[in-house]
């Protein structure tokens, strides 16, 4: 059995609601493989629970797995229903006759192919349930559906989901659990190659890195090779257009107009795709700070998505057919590149997580006489004052030295429209030189130097 990790304040919610008397209720969604069944699985150990997980087809099919969930709880066959409405009253009356877990996972399978059951649910949770000790859950994989059943106040179920739970990739510290026999520079490069999604990690189960993406990615059958395509798929319309803006994301074009011209759709189309990515959790727009240029830029924010269209799609004809430790010597260069610039994104969580944080960013433009820019800018709380983040992330075979600090100050002069607490902040994956590391200790005010390795990364 694998183990379940992480999910520690979504856990306690859970318990603590189901502590309370009378009836509840709980809508549980999240991208493709982050782990939403486990959660409710994990939370539903050990207590009386009616599971039923629909899937993509009829609205018989799934009404005949609400009378197979009813026969495994009661060990008795309770016959055909003859409508949706019928199955979910013989629920609620199993559901009254003691405290009981109602689990829907997957309920956009059962809207998609039975349209009265958002106003079927809404019937049961009005009128059925709201006397009973039953704490019901709705899941499901795609959010855009979910928000769309339970937020939209034109729809049935509108106000009858109070709470919500988004679950979102997990930290590099809770992923470093399901790799026990991994050195921690290949923990992180997994990590940055397929995000906090527990399920990649569960596959990535080799000692090495290396071995980890033959496996997934240049072996036959390679199960992680298509999944970047099957997340568009489920999600977005048309899946060949966002497959196409996500390719030139990841290869650096990021401004709407330069992506509207490769992909050759209009300005405003492309903004239109980008909000949808950018609603799911697939791309982000990066904040501009202080002077820096105020025209949107996005990026992937997905690393499984930008992983395989920045190192990947382009070898994608010879995956599977050639011998595939040279196909990942190939692949090596554009490897590297995906991993460095995921490594920024796990920097800036490093600071929303551990620090108080109001904004955060990136900085570009001219500074002595050439284009540069500042990886992270973050404006936090200091106990009794605010401070300006300036961070520069190394994700570099060498320990990182004294130089990387200089152009840091160097390019921060350049910045206009900060708080004048400044702050230079160090990530690094291979450490820090010795000079580095004296340097500083010795620094302080306005000149504090932080150094961040992976040991810090991995405990926040």
């Amino acid at each position: 059995m694998v183990r379940f990790i992480g999910r520690t304040k979504e856990l306690r919610y859970l318990e603590d609601a189901y502590a309370e008397p009378g009836f509840h209720t709980c809508a549980v969604y999240g991208r493709r493989r982050i782990g939403k069944s486990s959660l409710i699985r994990e939370f539903c150990r050990g207590k009386r629970a009616i599971y039923i997980q629909f899937v993509e087809n009829s609205e018989e099919v799934n009404i005949d797995l609400i009378r197979s969930a009813i026969t495994d709880l009661e060990g008795r066959d309770p016959g055909e229903f003859e409508n949706l409405l019928r199955a979910l009253r013989c629920l609620a009356d199993l559901c009254g006759a003691d405290k009981t877990i109602l689990v829907f996972d997957e309920f956009p399978f059962l809207a998609a192919g039975s349209k009265c059951a958002p106003s079927a649910l809404q019937h049961l949770i009005d009128i059925e349930l709201r006397d009973t000790e039953t704490f019901l859950i709705v899941c499901g994989s795609s959010i855009r559906s979910m928000k769309d059943e339970t937020e939209d106040p034109k729809r049935p179920l509108y106000g009858r989901f109070p709470v919500r739970i988004k679950l979102e990739p997990l930290s590099p510290g809770e992923c470093r659990e399901f790799h026990p026999n991994m050195s921690d520079i290949d923990v992180m490069k997994t990590y940055l190659a397929v995000g906090g999604i527990p399920y990649y990690h569960e596959m990535m189960n080799c000692d090495t890195f290396e071995d980890c993406i033959i496996k997934n990615f240049a072996a036959f059958p390679a199960p992680l090779s298509d999944e970047a395509a099957a997340i568009i798929d489920r999600e977005l319309s048309p899946a060949s257009t966002h497959s196409s803006i996500a390719s030139f994301l990841a290869k650096g074009t990021n401004r709407i107009k330069d992506l509207s011209e490769k992909v050759k759709i209009s300005e405003q189309a492309c903004g239109r795709y980008l909000r949808d990515m950018e609603e799911i959790g697939l791309v982000e727009r990066i904040k501009p700070m202080a002077d820096a240029p105020k025209r949107p830029l996005f990026r992937i924010r997905d690393n499984l998505m930008h992983f395989y269209y920045g190192a990947i799609e382009r070898r994608s004809s010879i995956l599977k057919t050639s011998d595939p430790r040279a196909v990942y010597k190939m692949l090596e260069h554009d490897i590297d590149a995906c991993l460095g610039i995921a490594f920024e994104c796990v920097c800036s969580d490093h600071i929303v997580r551990s620090m108080l944080c109001k904004e955060i960013g990136k900085w570009w433009g001219r500074a002595g006489g050439e284009d540069r820019d500042v990886d992270i800018i973050a404006a936090v709380y200091e106990s009794d004052h605010e401070a300006a983040l300036f961070c520069e992330c190394k994700f570099r075979r060498r320990p990182t030295g004294v130089g990387a600090f200089a152009r840091l100050k160097d390019t921060s002069d350049h910045v206009r429209g900060l708080n004048s607490n400044r702050r230079f902040v160090i990530f690094s994956a291979s450490g820090f030189d010795d000079d580095l590391t004296d340097l500083a200790e010795r620094s302080d005010g306005a000149s504090k130097i932080i150094l961040i390795g992976l040991n810090d990364l991995y405990r926040a």
